[in-house]
């Protein structure tokens, strides 16, 4: 499937002059605000509610209010998130995913949560013996 969608955008690219953008990855310096504080309005039957984000625009902070997305059957909406790498803050585009796969990514992602956790309190106990030592 992705495959034709491919060709065919490469077919009419070639034909019309019409370049699909690609979705660039954006590494900022500086956090994103704290979420604003928005109303979610009642449950819709059919719909999942997309929460309110901070995008980065033009050099700067911009907020995106929430909105409804209309539901697909099997998938997961996946709301977009600010993620710290290295000092830089990148953004996780928001979007629909397979929803095993998406459950998959989230106790992979507590796994690894849990293996930094114990990392963490090995580091502590390490500290607390050699003090101790002294």
């Amino acid at each position: 499937m992705i495959r034709k969608i491919l060709l065919a955008s490469a077919v009419v690219a070639a034909m019309g002059g019409i370049s699909v953008p690609a979705q660039a990855q954006i590494y900022v310096g500086i956090a994103p605000p704290a979420p604003r504080v928005e109303v979610v309005p009642p449950a819709r039957i059919g719909y999942t509610w997309a929460p309110g984000y901070w995008d980065y625009r033009s050099g700067r902070y911009d907020w995106v209010s929430g909105h409804w997305e209309v539901d697909r059957p099997g998938y997961a909406y996946v709301a977009p998130t600010w993620v710290e790498r290295d000092g830089r803050w990148y953004m996780e585009r928001n979007g629909w995913r397979e929803a095993r796969r998406e459950a998959r990514r989230e106790a992979r992602e507590a796994r690894e949560d849990r293996r930094e956790e114990r990392r963490d309190e090995r580091e502590a106990r390490r500290e607390m013996r050699e003090d101790a030592r002294r």
